[in-house]
C-alpha cells in the first residue's frame, strides 16, 4: 500500500508539473509548497509506521488480529 501511495503522490507532482507548465503558469515556489505537503505526509506516514512498530514491540495488538 505504501508504494502504491509513493508511486500516486509521484504521479500527482509530475501531472500538476506538466499542467503548469502546459499553461505556462509554472512557479518555484508553487511547486515548493507542494513538495514540502507531500514531505509533511510522508513523515506523518513514518511516524504512524514507527508507532505501529513500538505498539507491536511493546505487546499491543489490534482488535482484528484478536479474530
Amino acid at each position: 500500500m505504501v508504494v502504491l501511495w509513493l508511486i500516486a503522490m509521484a504521479l500527482d507532482y509530475l501531472t500538476g508539473t506538466f499542467a503548469a507548465l502546459y499553461n505556462k503558469t509554472w512557479s518555484s515556489a508553487a511547486a515548493r509548497r507542494g513538495l514540502w505537503h507531500k514531505l509533511g505526509s510522508i513523515f506523518g506516514v513514518l511516524v504512524a509506521a514507527m508507532c505501529d512498530l513500538v505498539l507491536r514491540l511493546v505487546g499491543v495488538t489490534s482488535a482484528l488480529s484478536c479474530r
